[in-house]
């Protein structure tokens, strides 16, 4: 069997979903494509980390009550079963009790969801949506071990349905009764090519070549063995995606490229080129966001320049408008405001409307934790980080009444 460059992230499955009590059938057949999907790749060589399910945010109209939204949820886990996870998908305004319930419901489950800060296509951005994040974050920071709750949430913008990765992937509730796609796994790729002898642009010609080859791969067999698959098939996300170690970090393919310290100058023109690539390959189908991830709490290299003091929020946002797709797993002070985390949500939304890109937030306070403190994690898929300060106190005056027009007429 043929070695493979990329390694699959998650196969995520799309399901539009009323009461999950009431589609019992529907869920065993999901989870029964899932398993079948992940034998399909792996005998393709394709390694496969995950299998997800992501529904398309109705969640609130499982029942009148928490308790009752809860208990559906327990149906849709234990259905499903422990080896599959599961994303809510975006809460929406029209149902404000929501956000109420979300930190609780993930609390009781392993489960994951967002919020739209404002949804693709639209120009205006709604206080209404921006501070009710802010308060889901707030909230999230006391579920679970160092507020890890938030690892299970995204404030989005402008993220289109069919998004692979978690937390920010949604079904949009008038698709199809089903369909899926693949987060590819790049970092091994990444830091392989950005190590092999030659020019920067020949490191770049065989990096589109592999991203090409390999997806073209899946696709041909996929054509040839099913054509559901295929026809059921939203794209692929080839996001530079790292893991929590040297051979698969992004930062440390940074610096293989030429880059003496990540956060730096220079740190954009590499990162400007990178996602231009990933713009230029010919993939089969393509879904996602399709830019450079930057975790800094899964990506050692990211660690040491946050360490360092060259890498902190806004060096990251200011990313984000050439290649990135957020802010994803930042460590933040534990007293951080909702006002400060609302000023950071208007700011990456706005950014998201202008460019008319998918950006999403995905921020951690830590409780009792201060700026420069490092939090030291038991988990194979994150590193010791520092904590990041949050610059600035807010917008005096700005409230859920405010509203943003950014559409040019």
């Amino acid at each position: 069997m043929k070695a493979r460059s990329l390694v699959v992230r998650a196969v995520t499955l799309f399901l539009p979903l009323a009461r999950p009590s009431a589609n019992g059938e529907r869920l065993r057949k999901a989870r029964d494509t899932l398993f079948r999907l992940k034998g399909f790749l792996e005998a393709l060589g394709f390694p496969v980390q995950t299998l997800r399910v992501a529904l398309d945010g109705r969640f609130p109209l499982w029942g009148r009550s928490l308790e009752q939204v809860a208990a559906e949820l327990g149906v849709l886990v234990e259905t499903l079963g422990g080896e599959i996870f599961v994303s809510l998908g975006p809460v929406h305004t029209g149902f404000p009790q929501g956000y109420d319930w979300l930190p609780e419901l993930l609390a009781r489950y392993p489960v994951y969801a967002s919020a739209h800060l404002v949804a693709p296509g639209e120009g205006h951005i709604e206080g209404q949506a921006v501070y009710a994040a802010a308060r889901v974050i707030r909230r999230l920071a006391h579920v679970g071990p160092l507020g890890e709750g938030n690892t299970r949430f995204a404030a989005t913008a402008w993220v289109k349905p069919g998004t692979p990765f978690f937390p920010a992937a949604y079904a949009a509730p008038q698709g199809p009764d089903w369909a899926w796609a693949l987060a590819m796994e790049t970092g091994g790729l990444l830091v392989q090519a950005a190590r092999r002898s030659g020019a920067v642009q020949e490191k770049g010609v065989y990096l589109q070549r592999m991203l090409e080859e390999e997806t073209r791969a899946i696709a041909v067999e996929m054509q040839a063995q099913s054509g559901e698959l295929w026809e059921r098939f939203l794209g692929f996300d080839v996001s530079w995606a790292p893991f929590a170690t040297e051979d698969r970090s992004v930062g440390a393919a940074l610096e293989a490229l030429g880059l003496a310290r990540v956060g730096g100058h220079g740190t954009l023109a590499l990162a400007a080129w990178l996602t231009a690539i990933l713009r230029r390959a010919r993939l089969p189908r393509r879904t996602g966001f399709n830019g450079l991830m930057l975790p800094v709490l899964e990506d050692p290299a990211l660690a040491r320049a946050a360490a360092r003091g060259d890498l902190d929020t806004r060096m990251l946002l200011v990313s984000s408008a050439v290649c990135g797709v957020g802010l994803d797993t930042v460590p933040l002070p534990g007293d951080v405001t909702e006002a400060q985390l609302a000023a950071l949500l208007w700011d990456v939304a706005a950014l998201a409307v202008r460019l008319q890109k998918p950006l999403a937030v995905r921020v951690m306070p830590i409780p009792g934790h201060g700026p420069g403190d490092r939090v030291r994690w038991d988990k194979e898929f994150f590193v010791d980080t520092p904590v990041l300060p949050l610059p600035g106190e807010g917008l005096p005056g700005w409230d859920e009444s405010t509203v943003l027009d950014l559409g040019e007429g």
